[in-house]
């Protein structure tokens, strides 16, 4: 396996308890990313001293905006306690009392927490 590059994201240190910032990593072989990716999602849940660790592909500046714009939703569920996934290319799925709603737009969701949740 050939690593061509790792860093760091450009955001800022993480306060202690914060979480820490985002290692993008460029794989030289495709394969190797690939398999990487799969061997992630058969293991189910990676730990790092303790710690969880997630692996994600790379997406494109396009579907990075389309995702960051639930980042405020997705702030107010954590707040509430809520659960959430976040599915390619950007599908907010929630689940209450047991049922799962999704949602492709923002708004839709905003509405959804407004009417729903006290949060």
């Amino acid at each position: 396996m050939t690593v061509d590059h790792v860093h760091r994201t450009l955001a800022p240190k993480p306060k202690p308890g914060e979480r820490p910032r985002v290692i993008i990593a460029r794989f030289h072989y495709y394969s190797d990313k690939e398999k990487i990716l799969k061997l992630s999602r058969n293991k189910g849940r990676l730990y790092y001293k303790g710690s969880p660790v997630h692996i994600f592909p790379d997406v494109s500046p396009e579907v990075g905006k389309l995702r960051g714009a639930f980042n405020p939703v997705k702030a107010k569920l954590r707040a509430a306690g809520i659960n959430y996934s976040l599915f390619y290319p950007a599908k907010l799925a929630i689940t209450v009392d047991g049922i799962r709603y999704t949602f492709e737009h923002p708004r839709e969701a905003e509405k959804f927490i407004e009417k729903k949740i006290q949060t």
